[in-house]
């Protein structure tokens, strides 16, 4: 598991409380189960700031996350962190020119209680040139982290109308922490070409059309820590999580509610790929629909792909239990209640075991 770089990436929040006389509302300070950042003072961006006449400091804050992140140098060598005052910001959260050393990262941080008090709205830019159709070169990106940059996303809130959500792109690892994902978008997180998106603490992702978490081509998908994971999709043709060509997602559960709902296929694997729970206490996973799409399974797997769950499992309204083709194997816990579930449908030397 060390390629997945889980010991990287959790961090607390080191903002201040504000005065009462500040004109600025920057959120109290979170409390977090890592240590803090520690490095350059941090910046602060405020709806009410200036680029102009503001210096990034808690009484004269930037007005964008761009002008922050131009304050970081391209290479990465202590721990930076902006704090976001409450507010919309027509902008999207763009990591494209950095490099991080070792574990260093930036931290962007919001209002971990109310995400939406702190929403970003705008888009990062296409990525030119891209080797896999998955990442389209007319795509934009609600959050964009591309290289070998560690980004942690925490108390915000992506609200994109098209493209996707966020991407952790050729490297980068993002780490979502108390963050909600949200508009019609293509994926609502996704990682490939070897990135990184880990999930922690109460985490929203909702409005998807295609897969609401995937890791794509050699790429990680990770949800840990505490609190409820929910992913609520489109319906048809959705799938609530995906890991696809010799891409890996695991989930931590012992004290996870992973909730899936309003899709086609709850969780997937595809071309060489695992996704796989290991909770062993406290944790719960429930995929349910409020009603029945055709052709629909709580797994769907197919090549030489692997799909377990060890915490307890809640279903509700699909054909299948398991669907899967092509060598693939697919594996539930024996605590499990299902309702108005099909049986597992496999072919191709596959196996499900549902004990």
């Amino acid at each position: 598991m060390g390629s997945i770089k889980r010991a990287l990436l959790i961090f607390g929040w080191v903002a201040g409380t504000l005065s009462a006389s500040s004109i600025f509302s920057f959120p109290a300070a979170a409390s977090g189960s890592g240590s803090l950042p520690t490095g350059p003072t941090p910046q602060y961006i405020s709806t009410s700031g200036s680029d102009t006449t503001g210096d990034g400091s808690q009484s004269a804050p930037w007005a964008t996350l761009a002008k922050a992140l131009s304050q970081i140098p391209q290479t990465v060598n202590q721990d930076y962190v902006v704090n976001v005052a409450a507010g919309t910001y027509a902008e999207g959260a763009c990591f494209t020119r950095f490099t991080s050393l070792g574990s260093y990262s930036i931290t962007i941080t919001g209002d971990v209680t109310t995400p939406a008090n702190v929403t970003f709205t705008g888009t990062c830019a296409a990525i030119l040139p891209v080797t896999y159709s998955v990442v389209s070169t007319s795509t934009t990106y609600g959050a964009l982290a591309v290289g070998p940059i560690n980004v942690v996303l925490q108390g915000i809130k992506i609200n994109v109308t098209a493209g996707y959500g966020i991407l952790a792109f050729r490297g980068a690892v993002i780490t979502i922490d108390r963050d909600t994902v949200t508009g019609n978008t293509t994926f609502g997180v996704l990682a490939s070409q070897g990135g990184t998106a880990y999930l922690t603490g109460n985490v929203t992702v909702q409005g998807f059309v295609y897969v609401g978490v995937a890791a794509w081509f050699n790429s990680s998908g990770i949800i840990s820590g505490s609190g409820t994971v929910t992913i609520a999709g489109s319906g048809a043709g959705s799938s609530g999580m995906l890991a696809s060509s010799s891409s890996h997602i695991t989930v931590f559960a012992n004290n996870v509610a992973l909730v899936i709902s309003n899709v086609q296929f709850g969780v997937g694997a595809s071309l060489a790929s695992i996704w796989q729970d290991f909770g062993t206490s406290g944790g719960t996973i429930s995929i349910t629909n409020s009603s029945t799409p055709s052709n629909s399974a709580v797994f769907n797997g197919t090549d030489n792909s692997s799909i377990s769950t060890n915490s307890p499992v809640t279903a509700t309204n699909f054909t299948n239990s398991c669907l899967i083709n092509s060598i693939t194997y697919c594996e539930m816990s024996s605590t499990r209640t299902f309702t108005n579930i099909g049986g597992a449908n496999t072919s191709q030397n596959s196996v499900a075991f549902l004990p």
